[in-house]
């Protein structure tokens, strides 16, 4: 075991959104980096301190200021990526003797650009505790790691340590919860949403919530997704459902006020039948009473694991369903085969309300082939489930991540910045093919803007609630197509 050597000093950065959280979204700690610093920490190779700027951007400056840190770490999303590459070069202002890298999905398929107009010196592809751990090892001399490039500037994390389905288990298993404040994210959160979003959102009990992940990767392959693509070639792995429960515990232990437990993975409904059965089987068995939440696809559950699910506590399921269109699933590679997606993910939604469960899928509503029968289809069975007891979550457009398959095939927008003299061009929205569907999709969102302003909208504090913005999506289109929003309106009044 190395000797603790407390001269070596890393900070770690989450990603950096300036504009906070949009409708109905969560701000939660960075787990990735966390994990890379309890990989450190226990192994006694450095003094890891970790930063969330868009939670605290002052605690994130000082942290620089000090100028204390061998090494700065970056952890870059696409979304974020403006906020991340300010961040690059205010760390080299304030501490311009650290040696800065970055890692991520945002940093590896922005790669070149990262690596030619910011300080950074290095791009991490893959998990990065190897990655680190070979960089103290070598005493921050980066030359000695260029046998891992994979291309330019770019370390290949899998090449210095191949995957390994028990290290990642254990490095997953020995994070250290008591350094995540999840305290302060509470109170972050306690902040944005009052009682009535809440009730509006169905959430009450959820906003002290622990995120877990439990497994490494989704290789399905949607091509809207970017993180399928950035550790492809990996087995998947899970963690088995006694680890699940033991990081329950633990996390548990560290933060009692705990009031749920969220699996965020990809999908987590990947790891099966069996699995989940005897996962619930443990749950019920060691009285953990918090509530649950979990992600997966709606084609990956039956009614049958989703009342065992709700017996050991399940509370919400989160559906990515995308479009009740057969033809636009398709096309995403959502739906698999010639099955009827539509009829499935309503099927599965509703057997969630069925079971007692609260279920919430979102949706990618102008999906670059939609064609008008696509968003009435997509709209006619939202309204549905809606009365039923779902809630949706909206992305109006498909974002345009950088690494994702959709972005090769149709146009976008972008954003366009300068950053310390150097010009970015970052992708932002995929556009409808169609003319009239673009037209649309650009009319309908200034509306929507209009309806959530109303004088009705007042008592949630200027912010409507996720289910208002939906449903005013909804009308919004219905209106500037000349249908009835009559369903709509009658939902909106139940607000």
């Amino acid at each position: 075991m190395p000797k603790k050597d407390y001269k070596k000093k890393i900070l770690l950065i989450g990603p950096h959104n300036p504009n906070k959280i949009r409708i109905g979204q969560y701000l939660s700690p960075p787990l990735g980096i966390y994990r890379i610093a309890s990989y450190l920490e226990n192994k006694k190779l450095a003094k890891v301190d970790v930063v969330d700027p868009t939670l605290d951007y002052q605690e994130t400056i000082d942290k620089l200021s000090s100028r204390k840190y061998n090494l700065i770490g970056h952890s870059v999303l696409h979304p974020t990526l403006k906020g991340d590459l300010e961040l690059m070069w205010k760390a080299h202002k304030l501490s311009p003797n650290s040696l800065q890298i970055a890692g991520g999905q945002g940093a590896y398929f922005n790669s070149e650009e990262i690596l030619t107009k910011t300080p950074i010196k290095r791009i991490v592809k893959g998990l990065g505790e190897s990655v680190f751990e070979k960089i103290i090892k070598e005493n921050f001399k980066l030359e000695a790691l260029n046998d891992f490039c994979i291309k330019k500037g770019v370390l290949d994390a899998e090449s210095i340590k191949n995957f390994d389905k028990n290290w990642f288990k254990k490095i997953s298993m020995d994070m250290d919860f008591n350094k995540i404040p999840y305290q302060k994210y509470w109170g972050f959160m306690g902040s944005k949403y009052n009682k009535k979003h809440l009730d509006a959102m169905k959430n009450q009990g959820m906003l002290k919530t622990i995120r877990l992940m439990v497994s490494n990767y989704c290789p399905l392959g949607c091509t809207h997704c970017t993180s399928t693509n950035f550790l492809k070639g990996q087995k998947v792995t899970f963690l088995e459902p006694e680890e699940i429960v033991f990081m329950m515990n633990k996390s548990k232990k560290s933060h009692p006020d705990t009031q749920a437990f969220y699996f965020n993975d990809d999908n987590f409904l990947m790891m099966g039948k069996n699995k989940i059965s005897r996962l619930c089987e443990i749950i019920k068995k060691e009285n953990i009473k918090e509530n649950k939440m979990f992600q997966g696809r709606v084609d990956e559950i039956g009614k049958e694991s989703l009342q065992e699910m709700s017996d050991a506590g399940f509370r919400i399921g989160f559906y990515g369903v995308e479009t009740f269109s057969n033809r636009l699933a398709g096309g995403i590679r959502k739906r698999k085969g010639n099955v009827d997606y539509g009829n499935i993910a309503k099927k599965t939604i509703e057997d969630t309300l069925d079971v007692g469960m609260m279920a919430q899928f979102s949706l990618m509503f102008y999906l670059p082939d939609s064609e008008e029968k696509d968003l009435e289809t997509t709209i006619e069975n939202s309204i549905d489930l809606m009365g039923k007891g779902a809630k949706v979550t909206i992305f109006p457009y498909v974002e345009a991540y950088s690494g994702a398959k959709i972005i090769d095939n149709h146009e976008l927008t972008y954003k366009e910045f300068e950053i310390e003299g150097n010009h970015f061009r970052i992708s932002d929205l995929v556009l409808p093919n169609e003319k009239n569907i673009r037209k649309l999709a650009k009319e309908s969102l200034i509306l929507r803007e209009k309806l959530n302003k109303e004088k009705r909208w007042k008592k949630y504090g200027g912010k409507v609630p996720q289910p208002v913005d939906s449903l005013n999506l909804f009308k919004a289109t219905y209106k500037i197509l000349g249908k009835s929003v009559s369903k709509i309106e009658k939902m909106l009044k139940s607000y």
